[in-house]
């Protein structure tokens, strides 16, 4: 298991009392006694020392910590607090008081930025491959315009504030394309990307140094081989600033929308 989101709310179920009888023994089957304590946030509920709540009652519990979960009011449904309620288990034995504390995070199903960080952090993974070799570059696909066929290109890319940076040639067939359309489509080994593409320049521009920098420092390995020529002005950055983009990682598809 492989925790990855941090959730909105932590709960707190503790036993408070029986409604019949004054021990656990051969009266519940889960062996709940008065004082015990479980915690979760989105797992199930266990105590300290690792033991899970009984089943049938959390068959109970789930519903109500998903409507607080849907910014619903437990008051609503019998509750003493907006975050608090008691409730009996399906066997009508023990008594429990759930609670919910929120944690301040991003609904899952509404909140943007846990989806960002993911990808930042998948493809910051990928930006490592591509310094180490060309194994797993990129196939840039640039649309169609009016009646001519897209360039496609293989380059190797590094990220930095939200855009793809790849050194390339002024005079290239892609570059050709994008002074007459800026919009362009990416896409490699599990996601793809709509941007916009813009010529920088001269690598070598005053105005490029920084972005200079960060290149040589992700290609050191090959970006000296021989196949750029910084001193000819025609070697310049290409900017693609993403817009909105679909990844999949680990069974999950992740939509996207850079520009919120």
């Amino acid at each position: 298991m492989k925790k990855w989101y941090d959730e909105e709310y932590e709960f707190t179920v503790e036993v408070t009392g029986f409604l019949r009888g004054d021990h656990t023994e051969r009266y519940c089957r889960n062996g709940e006694e008065i004082g015990d304590i479980y915690r979760c946030t989105y797992g199930c509920p266990v105590n300290q020392d690792g033991q899970g709540i009984c089943s049938k009652t959390m068959m109970m519990l789930y519903p109500l910590m998903e409507a607080v979960r849907s910014g619903g009011d437990l008051t609503y449904v019998g509750g003493d607090e907006k975050y608090a309620k008691t409730i009996v288990c399906p066997d009508g034995c023990v008594m429990f008081r759930l609670t919910a504390r929120p944690l301040g995070n991003e609904n899952f199903h509404k909140g943007r930025r846990w989806r960002i960080k993911r990808w930042k952090s998948e493809m910051r993974k990928w930006n490592v491959s591509f310094g180490n070799a060309s194994e797993k570059t990129m196939l840039w696909r640039w649309p169609r315009w009016m009646e001519r066929i897209p360039a496609p290109d293989m380059s190797t890319p590094t990220i930095e504030d939200g855009a793809f940076y790849i050194v390339t040639y002024a005079k290239s067939a892609k570059l050709l394309q994008l002074e007459r359309n800026s919009s362009c489509a990416i896409c490699g080994e599990w996601f793809s990307v709509r941007a916009k593409g813009g010529n920088l320049g001269w690598f070598r521009r005053e105005e490029n140094r920084q972005i200079a920098v960060a290149l040589r420092r992700a290609f050191a390995e090959w970006i000296d081989n021989g196949h750029n020529n910084f001193d000819d002005p025609d070697c310049i950055i290409l900017k693609l600033r993403l817009l909105s983009g679909t990844l999949y990682s680990h069974g999950t598809r992740y939509a996207i929308d850079f520009t919120a």
